[in-house]
């Protein structure tokens, strides 16, 4: 069951449940190991699969389900049929039947990227339910969601649900397309994961149940395919970070939040995302452990003990959360911006919104692709600099060409032309000892009097920012 609306509400409200008087690193010492991390930890030991800027043939994978550790992006069969239903339509597929309380290509759009998930599904619990379709709703809104689960004699949930007793998902469109999806895809992890391998039973660990839901919840679509338990370019909801906090604050090693007594959502995502990777084939152990019913706490013991001791575990874990598990632009969670690969992004808000880079690269480069539509207003570029949290410094290319530098709290002045590139793209390097931008080969000079930060910069509607290199 999920309990939020909004992946960040709950994840606030929920820092520190149950916290123990056991130290675990300190900021200092977190902050030397996410040193120490970025230095000496092989990307390629965590299980993510390589950048994937334009969907090609090999990024895809609609083949059989591998281990548990995998990531890539699967793709299922589409929609079969589409009809009007109620105040929405209803999408099936190979595998789901889908309301959806909203327009036939919100339908179509959300039914798809569940026959997508599927697969993906499939891959990471190497089960499939024994038998289909799985039965989903997507209600248009909080009023909706709560008649429909009051009709289906489910009890109260605050977001999203997985009812077993109906063996159906229930969700409400958030207020961004990446919540939605989000919010979705836990719930429908849930739904699996119950109908594949427990018998429809909750599993005795509630960190290691919304954990596998939200580790496979963060995700990237493209053209229909879906990549779960994906690094984001970007986050929303920072559980990263989040589980960061969690770690330097209070008691939330591995054993502490496998125990229950330091539960938060953004701890148990950090928690399976990081067992996991770390080793497949001991988590593979957990996951049969505890969907056959095991004892939670004598499972885990047995199990995190194939690990390694507890202390070197605690140790990994800590210089993994402050250095590899980090996502590294954060976003205000209110700007409807979509994750579209792991470098590229795309703004479906027609207001500003930037992205500030952690990790302080000394230079930045992306492109800016404008509107595929013709808009009056539109404006992408970086951020140079930061006075406070609201107040940035930005250049930016706008309609027709025009470059624009923004200091913090103040109004765009133009400050040249650039031509766009034969694709019509604006690509952008950010050189922040410098002081400079260019743009498609042409150099502009900034005010650099403001400490520099570099970050993303977006306003309008359909503007896309791709290859996203922060070196």
């Amino acid at each position: 069951m999920r309990t939020r609306s909004v992946p960040l509400f709950l994840a606030a409200a929920l820092l520190c449940i149950g916290c123990s008087s056991r130290k675990v690193p300190t900021d200092a010492a977190v902050d030397t190991a996410a040193d120490s991390a970025r230095d000496t930890v092989d990307p390629s030991d965590t299980g993510v699969g390589a950048d994937v800027d334009v969907l090609d043939a090999d990024a895809l994978d609609t083949g059989d389900a591998g281990d548990a550790g995998e990531v890539t992006y699967r793709c299922g069969g589409g929609v079969r049929s589409v009809r009007p239903l109620r105040d929405g339509f209803e999408a099936t597929t190979d595998h789901y039947v889908v309301f959806v309380e909203a327009d036939e290509a919100r339908a179509r759009e959300l039914a798809t990227l569940l026959e997508s998930a599927y697969a993906g599904f499939a891959a990471f619990f190497l089960a499939e339910p024994a038998a289909s379709p799985l039965y989903v709703e997507v209600l248009a809104d909080a009023a909706s969601y709560d008649a429909a689960l009051l009709s289906a004699g489910a009890p109260p949930a605050f977001g999203g649900t997985y009812f077993p007793e109906t063996q159906t998902v229930f969700v409400f469109l958030q207020s961004t397309r990446f919540y939605t999806r989000q919010l979705l895809l836990h719930e429908a992890a849930h739904q699996f994961h119950y109908l594949a391998r427990t018998g429809n039973r909750a599993p005795p660990s509630f960190f290691y149940i919304e954990g596998v839901a939200d580790h496979l919840a963060h995700h990237l679509v493209q053209d229909g395919c879906v990549w779960l338990g994906a690094d984001l370019p970007l986050t929303p909801n920072d559980f990263p970070r989040l589980a960061l906090r969690a770690l330097t604050n209070a008691d939330a090693s591995l054993s502490a939040i496998a125990t229950g007594s330091a539960f938060t959502f953004p701890a148990a995502f950090a928690a399976v995302r990081f067992l996991a990777r770390d080793d497949p084939e001991a988590f593979a152990s957990l996951r049969d452990a505890l969907d056959g019913g095991a004892d939670g706490d004598a499972a885990l013991a047995e199990v995190l003990a194939r690990y390694g001791p507890m202390g070197e575990l605690d140790i990994r874990y800590a210089r993994w959360l402050a250095g590899d598990a980090q996502f590294d632009f954060a976003l205000n969670e209110t700007v409807d911006w979509d994750p579209l690969s792991e470098k590229s992004v795309a703004s479906w808000s027609a207001f500003h919104g930037i992205a500030r880079s952690r990790s302080a690269p000394a230079t930045l480069a992306l492109t800016i692709v404008p509107p595929a539509e013709s808009s009056d207003r539109w404006f992408g570029g970086v951020v140079t600099g930061t006075l406070e949290a609201a107040a940035n410094s930005t250049v930016e290319i706008g309609r027709d060409g025009t470059v624009y530098e923004r200091p913090p709290r103040q109004n765009r002045q133009p400050i040249g032309e650039v031509a766009a590139l034969a694709d019509g793209s604006y690509r952008f390097v950010l050189d922040l000892a410098a002081a400079t931008v260019t743009i498609n080969d042409q150099v502009f000079a900034y005010d650099a009097e403001y400490p520099p930060g570099a970050g993303i910069s977006i306003e309008g509607v359909g503007v896309t920012v791709r290859e996203i290199r922060a070196p």
